[in-house]
């Protein structure tokens, strides 16, 4: 199905790059987002930078030739860009499905073992993006779609450093704990995620340390998250039948699914 989008403007492109555009999905950071398809029919989102500075488009071609070498599964591909355009895009596969603050906000805060998996799946992610020497640089809960085979990061290709996309996981995770943004109180948060989270928002830990200990089961649970680079598609994601570990991840506008 195509996702919900607003629908155009006047003075609101057709074509960007030669994709179709189908409407609007939103404004933000420095521009407006577009949901565009391919002569294919693949859906694309399409972010156009307004008004861009000679400093801005030369970053931006940097930014955008590193996040095109990413590849994982956690992180929506860059597949084409053009910096040079009279207004700059890039464009990303669309990635249909709730936004963590879509799910947060209807159902409550996410449950230990979901915030686990979560949190090793995006950690694996931005390590992905870390090794492509590559940033995210404006992590936040609206950048994470929950979709039916996994989390995916998006908006990728904003400035900023590794340490600083740390301290915005943790930031992400607390939201996701608590429901909360800001100086959330982590105290319901079983220990080990609870202390993880802090030390994230200093910005101290690496993310192959935020992985191994997640992959490390704690004292008296079951077996640990398991983090993949392989397939697109992970079954570890989706829960045992007794474990609803997200309430609804193929939230949509006509249907909430729930998971099995």
């Amino acid at each position: 199905m195509v996702e919900t989008s607003l629908p155009l403007r006047p003075g609101d492109p057709r074509l960007i790059g030669g994709y179709r555009v189908l409407g609007r999905l939103g404004s933000g950071w420095q521009g407006q987002a577009f949901l565009a398809t391919t002569q294919s029919g693949r859906h694309l989102t399409i972010r156009v930078v307004t008004a861009p500075s000679a400093d801005f488009r030369k970053r931006f071609r940097s930014e955008i030739a590193a996040a095109q070498r990413v590849r994982h599964p956690s992180v929506a591909p860059v597949i084409d860009a053009h910096a040079d355009a009279p207004d700059p895009w890039w464009a990303t596969v669309h990635v249909p499905g709730p936004s963590l603050p879509q799910v947060v906000e209807q159902h409550g805060p996410l449950p230990p073992r979901a915030l686990t998996i979560l949190f090793a799946q995006l950690a694996e992610g931005l390590r992905a993006i870390h090794e492509a020497d590559a940033v995210h640089g404006d992590l936040a809960p609206s950048s994470v779609i929950l979709a039916d085979d996994g989390p995916r990061i998006i908006d990728l290709g904003a400035v900023g450093n590794g340490g600083d996309d740390v301290r915005a996981l943790g930031a992400l995770m607390s939201f996701a704990a608590t429901a909360r943004e800001g100086d959330a109180d982590l105290a319901a948060v079983p220990a080990p995620l609870r202390d993880l989270i802090e030390r994230c928002l200093t910005g101290t830990p690496d993310l192959a340390e935020i992985i191994a200990t997640l992959e490390t089961p704690a004292p008296g649970t079951a077996t640990p998250v398991r983090v993949t680079k392989a397939p697109p598609t992970r079954p570890e994601f989706r829960p045992p039948p007794d474990l609803q570990v997200f309430p609804v991840v193929s939230l949509n506008p006509v249907a909430e699914t729930t998971l099995p």
